[in-house]
């Protein structure tokens, strides 16, 4: 296993099907029927078996998509870090102050957090079953993440928006405090739209950096989201 310019895996391994097309259908499906059993029964008590019945295919067939359990738990955490990395790292207007900048991260992360949150729950649980490998390649991973929230913070504290202690702290809150405020232990909101959540979300998270709320409009709203996950 290797990683690409952006920390991403790369698999070195050749698979039977060579249709890069087909093998990405093929493997999703199988991650969607894989999610299921493994946050229903636990990563230990699924065989490769059990995933190529529950997805109605033959394990030969299976092994055309796929090489090992493990690459399967791979391959679905994968897909919860692509989903953040793609929103997180989505580029903010020109003209954007700081303030705005740091909304708009609040934003898309609740947002990858709610639409990833199955694969997040699961992530949260079964870390430990990756090889040591996929877990450095992880925890690189959030170390961007971590590296991208820290730099909007530092900007504004040298701008004089923010007033910051450890702006790497604060970035260190923000990403756990969304990520498992909504996605793991969203039982104590019941009720509560993502929206709202978001807004009150926005609102902490300026006050805890130092954000100068005077020149503020009360009621801020954070930047709009939809989500299509109930």
């Amino acid at each position: 296993m290797k990683l690409n310019e952006n920390g991403k895996s790369e698999s070195t391994r050749s698979y039977t099907i060579k249709d890069s097309v087909l093998l990405a259908k093929r493997r999703k499906e199988l991650l969607v029927v894989a999610t299921r059993l493994f946050s229903s029964r636990g990563y230990s008590n699924v065989s490769v078996n059990d995933v190529a019945v529950a997805a109605e295919i033959s394990i030969g067939s299976l092994y055309k998509y796929v090489t090992s359990k493990e690459e399967l738990l791979h391959l679905i955490m994968d897909e919860v870090y692509s989903e953040f990395e793609t929103r997180l790292y989505a580029n903010d207007t020109a003209t954007a102050s700081v303030r705005d900048s740091l909304r708009s991260v609040v934003a898309r992360v609740i947002l990858a957090a709610d639409v990833a949150r199955g694969g997040i729950r699961l992530m949260n649980r079964e870390f430990k079953s990756l090889t040591r490998e996929h877990q450095n390649e992880f925890i690189g991973r959030e170390r961007g993440e971590l590296d991208a929230i820290e730099e909007v913070i530092r900007r504004g504290v040298e701008a004089g928006e923010f007033s910051c202690e450890s702006p790497r702290i604060a970035a260190m809150n923000v990403l756990s405090t969304l990520v498992h405020g909504w996605a793991i232990e969203r039982w104590p909101l019941a009720g509560l739209p993502l929206n709202e959540y978001t807004r009150q979300q926005t609102q902490l998270i300026l006050q805890m950096v130092g954000c100068d709320q005077a020149g503020a409009r009360p009621g801020l709203e954070p930047l709009s989201i939809h989500s299509g996950i109930n």
